[in-house]
């Protein structure tokens, strides 16, 4: 990630930027993994790699639409990628809402292409017969490789560039660790995992693809956990009147207990509540991954460390 400016004053965000980066880490997380499957899968990721082009797209463009009617000015959005008096277009590499802004627009353009892709796959007579070289020029040869290679780096980027902008900042919480860029991408890598196990499981009866996805699953929700530990290390002092505080409790209740541990029995123990089991540990992971972002977000608003709130 490159250099930021902090961000100075309280960005007072709600619940849409929350929404913002659910959505977008599960985009960024499907990303980079339909570039994995794409390049190392073989044939028998085809339902991975259908659903990770679908999936997407349409996240990001509601992300895009969340971000804008957070702003203070929505109709003035273009500003952030735009200059004003010359027209010309506006790039702050130091800037974390310009960096960000040109990254969702390249990210969305590249998540659009591979969505367009998938339906042209899946109609092949008629008006998108006329287009059934877009699939394979994305998904074969050099053109292909590098596609997938753009996805998967942009998948990361945005993935960690939500909780890096979150670091970028003066809130406490927020700027006491450098593990959150890692934290956010890991987790919507695994919120992704789980998102596409309902989706492979629920049209696919190839159960050693979902399986594949479990064991993936088990190794990035074990990954997420120690990266949990790690980031509340680093806060020091101020990790204990985080955790007592009620995001605290969120962060250790549902992300670590009920998104993180118990979808890991469950994987291990599949045959635990029967069909309902692989199900269940899926939903609760995703709501774990919502879980992280709601409680770290809220956190450096609204827990006072030290006499540096801002707001």
């Amino acid at each position: 990630m490159p250099p930021v400016d902090r961000l100075m004053e309280n960005p007072h965000w709600n619940w849409m930027i929350v929404v913002y980066f659910f959505l977008g880490g599960i985009a960024g997380g499907c990303a980079f993994i339909s570039g994995l499957a794409a390049l190392f899968g073989g044939e028998r990721m085809r339902p991975v790699l259908r659903w990770t082009a679908l999936i997407p797209f349409p996240l990001l463009s509601i992300s895009g639409i969340l971000l804008i009617a957070d702003l203070g000015r929505p109709e003035r959005f273009w500003h952030m990628m735009i200059q004003n008096r010359t027209g010309w277009p506006m790039f702050k590499y130091w800037s974390p809402m310009s960096y960000g802004s040109w990254l969702l627009l390249i990210f969305s353009g590249l998540a659009f292409v591979n969505f367009v892709a998938v339906i042209i796959d899946d109609r092949q007579g008629g008006f998108f017969g006329r287009f059934s070289w877009l699939p394979r020029l994305i998904r074969g040869g050099v053109l292909g490789t590098t596609f997938q290679v753009l996805l998967m780096v942009f998948g990361y980027l945005f993935g960690s560039y939500t909780g890096a902008l979150v670091a970028a900042t003066n809130q406490p919480i927020w700027s006491d660790s450098t593990m959150l860029g890692a934290l956010f991408f890991i987790s919507g890598v695994s919120a992704a995992l789980s998102l596409l196990i309902l989706l492979v499981g629920w049209r696919s009866h190839d159960h050693a693809v979902v399986h594949q996805l479990e064991t993936a699953d088990n190794w990035a929700m074990l990954l997420e956990l120690a990266i949990i530990g790690l980031f509340l290390v680093l806060l020091g002092g101020i990790a204990w009147p985080f955790l007592r505080h009620r995001y605290g409790i969120t962060l250790l209740v549902g992300t670590v207990l009920l998104g993180l541990l118990v979808p890991l029995l469950l994987h291990w123990q599949p045959r635990l509540l029967g069909r309902v089991t692989p199900v269940l540990a899926a939903s609760l992971a995703l709501i774990g991954g919502y879980a992280l972002r709601y409680s770290i977000v809220y956190a450096g608003q609204e827990i006072p460390i030290d006499g540096r709130m801002q707001g």
